[in-house]
């Protein structure tokens, strides 16, 4: 028998009300928003309409006790099943590689060696940084994360993205730095530009690292949240 509800669509967010929310609650939410968004209001708008029935459908899944029920519990396991919490990773920009110098000609024991009258920060600044213990501020919600249909929202990716292009951008400065130091060792007078490129290297470490600790602190909100939700569900 067909289910008379979609599991991948979170009709509390789309009503705007708590997992926990009474009938009541539910009922009053119910017709501000179906008020709000009334084809009526909207002729001719096709997306008002498509809006309207989300809400419909929403609506009388929840004011049904029984396929409430029904619905809390699946769509807890589907929210379980959206994967594994993420793991660490490293915050130092080449732990976990092979000790001895890196194809970048960045040594993985002193990745960040300040040069003799470099204004290059010493390594302390970029001192690993443990996972943040504390929960998510009351303007992160599982929304933040998730579409109704369990899809990530554009919010992550865009974490990913920027900690992806600003280890590109570090690993790149390396390997020109690694180029420039044989140069200066070959007799080149490449002394200036060794200098800038070691300036930038010293700028691009840190953003590297506050970008990699920005996407993991979110991943793992992310994470905590989507177990809340199930629980939530569940109970």
């Amino acid at each position: 028998m067909a289910l008379r509800y979609n599991p991948a669509k979170d009709y509390y967010d789309i009503l705007g009300v708590h997992p926990s929310a009474s009938e009541a609650s539910i009922r009053k939410a119910y017709y501000q928003i179906a008020l709000l968004h009334h084809p009526d209001k909207h002729t001719g708008s096709a997306k008002a309409t498509a809006i309207f029935q989300g809400i419909q459908e929403a609506w009388e899944v929840l004011a049904d006790e029984k396929l409430r029920s029904q619905y809390n519990a699946v769509r807890a396991q589907c929210i379980l099943d959206l994967g594994p919490a993420p793991k660490p990773r490293p915050r130092h920009p080449t732990m976990g590689r092979a000790s001895g110098p890196s194809q970048t000609g960045l040594d993985p024991e002193h990745p960040f060696e300040r040069p003799a009258g470099s204004n290059v920060p010493s390594t302390s600044y970029y001192a690993p940084h443990p996972e943040s213990a504390t929960p998510p501020p009351s303007n992160i919600t599982f929304s933040t994360y998730f579409n109704h249909d369990m899809s990530e929202t554009p919010f992550l990716g865009e974490l990913r993205g920027a900690a992806r292009d600003a280890r590109i951008e570090f690993e790149t400065a390396v390997s020109r730095r690694a180029g420039i130091r044989n140069a200066v060792k070959q007799g080149f007078n490449s002394e200036p530009l060794l200098k800038e490129v070691e300036f930038m290297v010293g700028v691009m470490g840190p953003k590297l690292v506050a970008a990699e600790i920005e996407r993991d602190k979110h991943q793992k909100w992310a994470w905590e949240l989507k177990k809340a939700r199930a629980v939530e569900l569940k109970s």
